[in-house]
């Protein structure tokens, strides 16, 4: 065989394996870009539940006095029919009753202004003596910081809800092993391509137009 010929088929066949060395390449390069996707993901995940966390602990003590303030309300529903009247739900009961956080108007109300069939109902609930009505509103009123702590976990929650469209985009970019073989797959076929197919064509091209240009003898 001569030289030129083995030359040609020794350079052939490095272009081969540099085919597939570049597809090797790009399969396992998907290995570390994976493991970047997941370590995101993983991350954006260990934040949302932190700021979950915060945000909750920051809303807790507004829900455990709207469900007083509820619980409160539907006491007096079973003894009375407030679905018509202006007073139809816990809120709007509450506000009423907030008036009565001074011990004196309390006092003045409990003693001058409701009948016996109201004390009765409020006894009946639990609260046998004003002070202890007294101190249950006092209690479970909303104050300023809890809406301040409400509106800043609220804040929190709509913060929680960007982060996970961002996890579950780093989670849906993360390629599994049909689609990384496939990818180096197609990599090596591009690749074969273009050092092969369009090498050659490249040469042709190239020996048509310097054919062209030969003067005829």
């Amino acid at each position: 065989m001569k030289l030129t010929t083995k030359k040609k088929l020794a350079r052939e066949f490095l272009l081969l394996t540099l085919s597939l060395v570049l597809g090797v390449i790009v399969f396992l390069s998907i290995y570390p870009y994976n493991a970047f996707k997941r370590h995101q993901s993983d991350n954006l995940s260990t934040e949302i539940t932190d700021k979950t966390k915060v945000a909750d602990s920051l809303i807790k003590t507004y829900h455990l006095k709207c469900n007083k303030q509820k619980w409160f309300y539907d006491q007096f529903k079973e003894e009375y029919d407030l679905t018509d009247t202006s007073i139809n739900t816990s809120d709007k009961w509450w506000r009423i009753f907030e008036k009565y956080k001074n011990m004196d108007t309390l006092l003045y109300r409990w003693n001058h202004k409701w009948d016996k069939e109201q004390i009765n109902t409020i006894v009946k609930i639990g609260f046998e003596l004003p002070k202890k009505l007294n101190e249950f509103i006092i209690k479970y009123s909303i104050s300023d910081t809890d809406l301040i702590n409400k509106n800043s976990a609220k804040k929190i929650y709509e913060e929680n809800k960007r982060l996970k469209t961002d996890e579950v985009a780093a989670r849906n970019k993360i390629v599994d092993s049909k689609e990384q073989l496939s990818i180096g797959i197609w990599a090596l076929i591009i690749s074969a391509f273009v050092l092969f197919v369009l090498r050659y064509l490249f040469y042709a091209i190239k020996w048509s137009i310097k054919t062209l240009r030969q003067k005829s003898e």
